[in-house]
């Protein structure tokens, strides 16, 4: 689907199914598609899934995205929407952005770390946190900052 396409008379949708193959030379297993899988479902709507990083494709769509929040795996709310900007959780935390700033959250909801940075990444499996504050990018061992039970 093109950016700015009006899919609001949709009703049928074509879809094709794939395989994931191991290419030469590539270290994932990439979607192929199967020649002649093609088929025709009905639709009553259609979510945009707009992936982590959206803005390029809400900007070109003209949404205006005011507050951020997260649903559980079952699509459920588990965060009311209440973010400028949010980072998807990895490891049990997330980066949020209130009021210009950058913290992060556990999936509780409860503060880590109060919002004090210019940008947060998202930690990976070894507790590390990326943070920036001006033009300085730096690391957090963030699992000292965590309460296990």
């Amino acid at each position: 689907m093109l950016p700015g396409a009006d899919i609001s008379h949709c009703k049928k949708v074509e879809l094709i199914k794939t395989e994931l193959v191991q290419k030469e030379g590539e270290i994932r297993k990439v979607p192929v598609n199967i020649p002649n899988s093609n088929y025709i479902i009905d639709i009553d709507y259609i979510v945009m899934a707009l992936g982590s990083m959206p803005e390029e494709i809400v900007n070109s769509l003209d949404i205006k995205l005011n507050k951020w929040g997260y649903i559980d795996t079952a699509g459920k709310l588990a965060i009311k929407y209440q973010y400028e900007d949010a980072r998807s959780f990895a490891n049990g935390v997330a980066g949020y952005k209130d009021n210009g700033v950058w913290g992060v959250i556990d999936q509780n909801n409860d503060v880590i770390l109060e919002p004090m940075f210019d940008d947060v990444k998202t930690m990976n499996s070894n507790g590390i946190l990326i943070i920036k504050n001006g033009e300085i990018w730096q690391c957090i061992q963030l699992y000292a900052f965590m309460n296990y039970d």
